[in-house]
């Protein structure tokens, strides 16, 4: 269920691009800013976090500068309950922190044009509604380039380009709605996630390529998943589906994508009710559709499946339409 924030609305009058640049010229690791800025130096060694945004509707520009750790906590940090929203953040580096980008119990943000290598996780939301996060790259992640979690619903998570995090993208723990779109991911572990108790969201038109195990996971009772018209390939399996404990995930949408060259199968479906339509699925070391002995009730239509190494539809679960 979608919640509800209070919006803080703030007028902040700012005399002047001048003004801007003297305002940043006082930011040093910890700062707390309340005021829109453009960085004009480096912020290095930071021990705790970077900079803190402490007023809703702000722009931190890093004006294409750095903000370092030394063991740090968030490069910048949107902090909860503090009413911090509408916040804009882009045009920098951030690298060895915790969180390059932080934010907790908010909405309306933008964060853009990023440059984020080297932390334990690029971005990561809790309980954060209706953002956009486009434009970034993000590699080198020790967890994940880019975390939506804790209830964050209706967020848009597009254009971003990942490379070698553990997990690419990830939505999880009862996060709603969210659409991750027209994002390239190449060399993860896992490339896109959805997980526990995740409903309706949407993964299209991304390029997932070189992943360890999945290329586009849904699992743990996400339902209602669409998972439309990316490309999938060279990845450990390509689409996967599926519940855990002999749960399943209900009515997921697998339609239009391009799967192929993966090293198991190609699209692995252990769910009810779902549809799985109009794929192209070839060249994949496993089956093309696995239509495994956990499933129940789904269509597969329209489906172009040839040349894997095993059969190209196999079918083990009860009353599927083929």
């Amino acid at each position: 269920m979608r919640r509800s924030l209070t919006l803080v609305v703030a007028v902040v009058l700012i005399a002047g691009l001048p003004g801007i640049a003297g305002a940043a010229h006082g930011l040093v690791c910890g700062s707390s800013v309340d005021q829109d800025v453009m960085l004009t130096h480096d912020l290095v060694g930071c021990t705790g976090d970077g900079l803190i945004a402490t007023e809703p509707g702000i722009t931190i520009d890093l004006g294409g500068h750095t903000i370092s750790a030394a063991g740090g906590d968030a490069g910048i940090r949107i902090p909860a309950f503090q009413g911090v929203e509408n916040v804009t953040i882009l045009n920098g580096t951030i690298t060895g922190f915790k969180d390059a980008v932080r934010a907790d119990i908010t909405s309306g943000n933008h964060i853009s044009r990023l440059h984020l290598v080297g932390n334990t996780r690029g971005i990561n939301f809790a309980n954060v509604d209706d953002s956009v996060v486009e434009k970034n790259t993000i590699s080198g992640s020790a967890l994940d380039g880019i975390r939506i979690d804790g209830g964050s619903d209706g967020n848009v998570v597009q254009k971003n380009v990942l490379s070698s995090n553990v997990f690419g993208i990830s939505v999880s723990n009862f996060s709603d709605d969210n659409v991750v779109t027209k994002n390239d991911v190449t060399g993860s572990s896992w490339g896109i996630s959805v997980f526990t108790d995740s409903l309706g969201n949407e993964v299209s038109r991304n390029y997932v390529a070189g992943s360890i195990f999945q290329g586009i996971q849904i699992e743990r009772r996400s339902h209602d998943a669409v998972v439309a018209r990316n490309t999938v390939t060279a990845n450990g399996q390509g689409i996967l589906v599926t519940g855990i404990a002999g749960e399943v995930v209900l009515r997921a949408t697998v339609e239009r994508n391009d799967v192929f060259d993966n090293n198991g199968d190609g699209i692995r479906i252990a769910g009810d009710n779902g549809l799985i339509t109009r794929n192209d699925v070839y060249e994949n070391g496993g089956h093309g559709i696995n239509l495994t002995e956990n499933s129940a009730n789904n269509v597969a239509s329209f489906n172009d499946v040839f040349s894997n190494s095993l059969e190209d539809i196999i079918d083990n679960g009860d009353n599927m339409i083929i």
